[in-house]
Formats: C-alpha cells, sequence, structure tokens
C-alpha cells in the first residue's frame, strides 16, 4: 500500500506593489516589513523610469513628456526613498526611521534597478550610438530607418529640438560650408558633424578652429550647437577641466565639448 506523505501547503505573501498595499496587509495582521519591501515597492511604483548604471555609479530617471533620461543625483534619489517612508509615516505603519534606513534602501535600490549590457563590462547608453534623437522620433544612421515616438530602451540622454523631415534638405549651410573653410576640408568638417550628431566618440579626435575675426568660427560653433542639442552641449576650458575634479562630471550625456578662446601649445 503506497502512503502518501503531504506537508501543509506554504504560501508566501506577495511582495506589494504600493504603498497602500503595505498598509492593507498592516491592517490584515502583517506587523512586519523589511527594507526589502520598501525598495520593492519603489522599484514598483517607478518600473523601467528608473535606473542604476554601476559604471557611473548613478541613478537616472526617464522623463515621458521629453523622451529623455536625466541624472538622478544620491539627494534626489534619497528623498524618493524618504517620500514612501513619509507614506507609512502618515498612515500609522511605521512609527519613525532614521539614516540608516534610508541608506540601507538606497543601496538595495542600487542592486534591483541596476542596467548593464554583457553582464556589466558594457555600458546601457552604447545602445544609442547610431542614432541621431530628434524630437520626432530617432534615425539610424545606418540603415536611415526612422523609428517614430519616444524611444525609451535606446537611452537617450539628450535630443534634438526639432522634427526629423526625409524631404528637407539643407543647400545653404553646405554652400557656406565650401565657401567657409573650402573644399579640400568639407569632408573633415561634416565627418565631425556626423560624429557629433550620432554620438561617435571611438575615434577620439577633437576640432581645433584656428582663424581671424569674421571667418566663420563662431557661426560653425553655433551649428555645432544645433545638431547636438542643448542639453548635449557643455562649454567648459582645460584649465577648469584639469583642476576641477567635479568638471567631468558635467560631461556625462553631453554629445558636445565646447572650449572657447583656448590657446594649445
Amino acid at each position: 500500500t503506497a502512503v502518501a506523505e503531504f506537508e501543509p501547503e506554504m504560501t508566501t505573501p506577495a511582495t506589494p506593489a504600493t504603498p497602500n498595499q503595505l498598509i492593507q496587509l498592516q491592517n490584515n495582521g502583517n506587523g512586519q516589513f523589511s527594507d526589502n519591501d520598501i525598495a520593492n515597492i519603489i522599484t514598483n511604483n517607478y518600473g523601467d523610469r528608473f535606473i542604476y548604471d554601476s559604471k557611473l555609479d548613478e541613478f537616472f530617471a526617464y522623463d515621458e513628456d521629453e523622451g529623455i533620461w536625466y541624472l538622478n543625483d544620491e539627494q534626489h534619489t534619497r528623498r524618493r526613498i524618504i517620500k514612501t517612508l513619509d507614506t507609512f509615516v502618515n498612515a500609522g505603519v511605521l512609527q519613525k526611521y532614521n539614516s540608516s534606513l534610508i541608506s540601507s534602501v538606497f543601496y538595495i535600490l542600487k542592486g534591483k534597478l541596476l542596467r548593464s549590457v554583457n553582464g556589466g563590462r558594457d555600458t546601457i547608453w552604447k545602445r544609442s550610438s547610431g542614432m541621431i534623437p530628434f524630437r520626432n522620433g530617432a534615425l539610424n544612421a545606418k540603415t536611415m530607418e526612422f523609428h517614430e515616438g519616444n524611444q525609451r530602451e535606446m537611452y537617450f540622454q539628450t535630443k534634438l529640438s526639432f522634427d526629423y523631415d526625409r524631404t528637407k534638405k539643407c543647400p545653404n549651410i553646405l554652400k557656406w560650408l565650401e565657401w567657409s573653410v573650402g573644399k579640400d576640408k568639407l569632408i573633415l568638417i561634416r565627418a565631425f558633424c556626423r560624429a557629433v550628431l550620432t554620438g561617435y566618440t571611438t575615434g577620439e579626435r577633437f576640432l581645433h578652429l584656428i582663424g581671424p575675426g569674421g571667418s566663420g568660427k563662431s557661426t560653425l560653433q553655433q551649428l555645432l550647437i544645433a545638431i547636438s542639442g542643448y542639453t548635449g552641449t557643455h562649454t567648459s576650458d582645460l584649465e577648469t577641466i584639469e583642476t576641477n575634479r567635479f568638471e567631468c562630471h558635467s560631461l556625462i550625456g553631453k554629445r558636445l565639448l565646447l572650449l572657447p578662446d583656448e590657446t594649445l601649445l
């Protein structure tokens, strides 16, 4: 005769997705919750709109209206945690909290929200390499395929302020470029413009403009700003970059660095 041995079925309550669900669990008699539960609530609330990059050691949040990812510094990330904890306190399910609890949730979020490529060997921001982010969508510079609308999974950190229109040409700009730099350097300038547009950095090259006043240096600078986007441009100088250890942090997500009036010896 076969004897069947049964064990009582163990049920694990689902992790609450919102503060209200956690409060409901408290009211039903489950009087304990962990730091991990708080981190799960924040993760579930923000979903794919809140990520952590271990290479930069920074959090990023997605702006649905702008269609770009922006840097969320440590204090603003901790503020998200504090707002969640305040919900618990106001509901009476948490008497108080301290900085150690905030720090614990903060570090748990780093693991839960981590996004990387190839097991951390590469950064997710390279997904936008070769793509040109316009206001109405993104253009693949290699295939010339256009993707309409916001592209969250491409991880753009900047976007151009104008729409892509396949029928538009720019004869006046090309004519001015030829007059300003000459035919022999025209292809070089156009190649640099393409690098700015597509976020290409592998070549590790910079453009040094030399010439008398009125020769078009400032005009070309304005053209480069237009194709990198205002939010994708940063202005600095070599001394600041060398002496201020925080200056390079300002370059995160930028496609163009301007160093005006520099003298290279």
